[in-house]
């Protein structure tokens, strides 16, 4: 898919196999080892639709499935940390780094 844009000059459409697991991951902000099979990790390489350096995307997401549900960990690593907004901004979400 390397080179290959999709309408208005974004990026293809990204795709992967997600495999499936005997036992669900527990949701718990933790991936023990082993929790997502051998589910691949795949590197995140665009941010706002424009391909990103390894040091400037610091982060990689795995997926499995259980039945009907998708599980996913995301790894990130940033050096610049993000603005802290008061909880009550409904947006706030948006309005500083997330996953």
């Amino acid at each position: 898919m390397a080179g290959q844009r999709g309408a208005a000059g974004l990026p293809g459409r990204p795709t992967t196999t997600v495999p499936a697991v005997a036992t669900p991951p527990t949701v718990d902000g933790a991936a023990a080892p082993g929790e997502y099979g051998a589910g691949e990790e795949s590197p995140l390489t665009h941010w706002q639709g424009e391909r990103c350096s390894a040091a400037d995307c610091a982060a990689s997401a795995r997926f499995v499935r259980h039945g009907y549900d998708l599980y996913a960990t995301v790894r990130v690593s940033d050096d610049v940390r993000g603005a802290a907004l008061e909880a009550s901004d409904c947006k706030r979400h948006w309005r500083t780094d997330a996953v």
